[in-house]
């Protein structure tokens, strides 16, 4: 009985320290994505009927496309190029306005 209650509770430490609610993504660092926002945040809440991979609306852009720096609970760091270095370029998306993350190839970054 000890040792199944350990079991549980050494699982259940481990689902929340990994589990999906952990806050990381993953992925490596590197790794070229895209980031679809949320239409809601940005400000383009409405009734149309969209695809949830589209990339613009109204011709707003509703991507970003670069390399991925780190993630964290409630940030994704990205580079704006190819080489996964943080510098000018670096864009710091709020995890709340991301509505998915596709991994690219890298030849799909300028």
């Amino acid at each position: 009985m000890r040792i199944a209650l350990l079991l549980v509770l050494l699982l259940g430490l481990g689902w929340a320290l990994c589990g999906p609610g952990s806050g990381r993504l993953p992925l490596r660092k590197g790794t070229p994505v895209e980031i679809q926002f949320r239409r809601d945040h940005l400000g383009m809440a409405a009734s149309l009927p969209l695809s949830p991979a589209s990339t613009s609306l109204n011709g707003g852009g509703t991507v970003l496309r670069g390399t991925l720096l780190s993630s964290s609970r409630q940030w994704i760091e990205l580079a704006s190029g190819k080489p996964a270095e943080r510098g000018p370029g670096t864009v710091f998306v709020s995890r709340q306005s991301v509505l998915s993350v596709k991994i690219l190839s890298p030849d799909d970054l300028p």
